[in-house]
């Protein structure tokens, strides 16, 4: 026979998605698989408006998603299309940190010179 959850687990899982996790982000933070913590929220109706507004956004961690969206926010800040040879660099080199203050538009050569400092010297070169 399994054993009885907790009330006062099912009822943070309640506030949690009243709160606009989702239930896979509810059952993660519960210790319970999300079919489980659906079936406790399952008569729970949100806004779906609210529900938008206090989910946080994934942030894109792959490096081309990353560098598209960077590309592109420089280019709407320029106001013209980047050309081939001008690429987007990110100064602080976390390329998730897509803020404009942390962008320059370098052109290939520089670019590819400003990461290969100092790499001919720990090669022998």
């Amino acid at each position: 026979m399994p054993a009885k959850t907790n009330q006062s687990i099912i009822d943070l899982a309640r506030e949690y998605y009243r709160w606009g996790l989702s239930i896979r982000q509810v059952a993660k933070m519960v210790g319970f698989n999300y079919g489980t913590v659906g079936y406790w929220v399952k008569d729970i109706r949100r806004c779906k408006s609210l529900a938008a507004i206090l989910r946080v956004e994934p942030k894109s961690v792959h490096w081309r998603s990353s560098r598209a969206a960077a590309r592109k926010k420089m280019e709407r800040h320029l106001g013209y299309k980047l050309e081939f040879n001008e690429i987007v660099h990110h100064l602080n080199d976390d390329y998730t940190d897509n803020r404009l203050s942390n962008l320059t538009v370098l052109n290939r050569s520089d670019h590819s010179r400003m990461h290969n400092i100092g790499r001919n010297k720990k090669h022998g070169g």
